[in-house]
């Protein structure tokens, strides 16, 4: 087995999860993208600045956003900086300084719960949640694993200890909402 560094490796996996968008965006077939997108994938210099939730900013130079409303992302195509997806909750896109897309703004809260000592964020409703782990600089990934339709916001942190008991340690024994 050849082990390849974290960056080409989770890059890679995002041009394949995001393989429909990118042949859409580039007119190509979704199959080109399963084979060697990179050869025709191409970074115009434009700086693209995502401004997300919590009033955090990212800019990127040489790179491509892709925003897809099914699946309540954003996603960053890098020419040496990696690929990025990030929640498109109340979140806006400018290219050059220009808006190209903002959210709508939902009135929706984001609730956030310390499961057994890991920071998850929940966004949403019943029937459409959507979680994420935020990160320490910003920046959020949506999270593997779903919350079924049927969790309503009173259940949420019930939900949560039940997927993730076996996570619980003497030093971190609890699921509870927190407020930041």
């Amino acid at each position: 087995m050849t082990h390849r560094f974290p960056v080409p490796r989770l890059s890679e996996q995002i041009e394949q999860e995001w393989a429909k968008e990118l042949a859409t965006y580039f007119g190509r077939a979704e199959e080109d993208v399963f084979h060697q997108v990179r050869p025709w994938l191409s970074f115009p210099n434009q700086l693209v600045r995502i401004e997300l939730m919590d009033g955090s900013c990212l800019d990127f130079k040489f790179c491509i956003a892709i925003v897809s409303e099914e699946k309540r992302a954003i996603a960053v195509f890098t020419e040496h900086c990696g690929n990025h997806v990030f929640p498109c909750h109340e979140a806006k896109v400018y290219q050059d300084g220009e808006l190209v897309w903002a959210a709508p703004r939902s009135g929706v809260e984001i609730l956030f719960f310390k499961v057994f000592g890991k920071l998850i964020a929940v966004v949403g409703q019943p029937g459409s949640w959507q979680a994420f782990y935020p990160g320490t600089n910003g920046t959020c990934r949506p999270a593997d694993f779903i919350i079924p339709d049927d969790v309503t916001e009173d259940g949420m942190a019930e939900y949560l200890d039940d997927l993730f008991h076996e996570d619980a340690t003497p030093k971190h024994n609890t699921v509870e909402r927190v407020y930041p």
